[in-house]
């Protein structure tokens, strides 16, 4: 009979046992420098490709009418999340209203277009702030409201229009050796005709490489259906590689492929199944574009129990 005789409660492990802990956190950090180069950075600046810009702009316009004249008051709201350091408004009337004198702007008038460009001491309008302006025009017959404004070139209160880009998803590869891992790539808004990717290794191992077909064709009509690429990992050899998959008049998008090395033992295998499975966007924790549903600690909670401490250490190395 074999009896395991255990340390008393609150003792420190033995030193061997320290020691062997201690290396195999080493060894898994070594993993988790190849396995997450730009796994949660890459991934967050990529989905601002995909996102819709929101509206930079708005503009509240009001008259105070006298008859034969009116005064014009503008204030103009800063919608973005940056300070807009400069600015130029335009509108146009449709009648014979005519600019006599403006303040808080400098007014000029050309046909039926009015423009407004800033004084030095209002130049800038902070994030989600506002600056006032007004004139006092002359008129006969209706005084019809203008509809639309523009500053700096960008129509206030509709969203601009989204520039076209290549979208890949996850943006993070992580291949052990003699394997291979998949990405996909769309186009983040409709095309007028054909579009074609394609995808190569512009920098990095040498190791890693396009499997099979490197260039996909999108239509009109399955533009936004994701088509996948195929990154094989030579038989030996570690280190990352970046893919970058462009397009004509797209922005691109690039993914970082990471060949692993060899794992040491089983804890660091079941440590890498793990690190695959929680990047897999259909397994629930992170989107198509790399981020994180849930906080760390959640998903330390939710990791399946053999799994526990290998989750735990792989995003406490972050």
């Amino acid at each position: 009979m074999r009896v395991r005789r255990r340390a008393p409660a609150g003792a420190p492990p033995p030193f061997e046992v320290r020691r062997r802990r201690a290396a195999r956190r080493g060894r898994l950090a070594a993993l988790v420098a190849l396995a997450l180069p730009l796994a949660m950075t890459a991934g967050l600046s990529n989905s601002s490709d995909v996102q819709a810009a929101a509206a930079t702009c708005s503009v509240d316009y009001s008259a105070n009418n006298w008859g034969s004249g009116f005064t014009a008051n503008v204030t103009i709201h800063n919608e973005s999340t940056s300070a807009i350091n400069g600015w130029t408004l335009a509108y146009s009337y449709s009648g014979n209203q005519r600019l006599q004198q403006g303040w808080n702007g400098r007014w000029s008038q050309s046909g039926q277009t009015v423009t407004v460009t800033n004084e030095s001491y209002n130049a800038t309008i902070p994030a989600g702030g506002s600056t006032s302006t007004g004139a006092n025009f002359t008129y006969s017959g209706t005084n019809t409201a203008p509809t639309t404004f523009t500053l700096n070139g960008t129509v206030c209160g509709e969203d601009p229009a989204e520039q076209p880009a290549v979208v890949a998803t996850p943006s993070s590869l992580a291949i052990q050796p003699g394997q291979s891992a998949t990405f996909g790539i769309r186009l983040n808004t409709q095309p007028t005709s054909n579009v074609t990717v394609n995808v190569a290794r512009t920098s990095g191992n040498t190791g890693l490489s396009i499997s099979g077909a490197a260039s996909r064709t999108f239509t009109p009509s399955n533009w936004n259906i994701t088509q996948n690429i195929t990154i094989a990992a030579a038989a030996t050899g570690s280190g990352s590689a970046v893919f970058t998959a462009s397009a004509t008049g797209h922005t691109p998008a690039t993914v970082t492929a990471t060949q692993l090395g060899e794992a040491d033992g089983e804890y660091e295998q079941r440590f890498l199944e793990l690190y695959e499975e929680i990047k897999d966007p259909a397994n629930g924790y992170f989107s198509d574009e790399g981020i994180p549903y849930h906080s760390v600690e959640t998903l330390i909670v939710e990791a399946p129990d053999h799994g526990h401490e290998t989750t735990s250490e792989a995003y406490s190395y972050l």
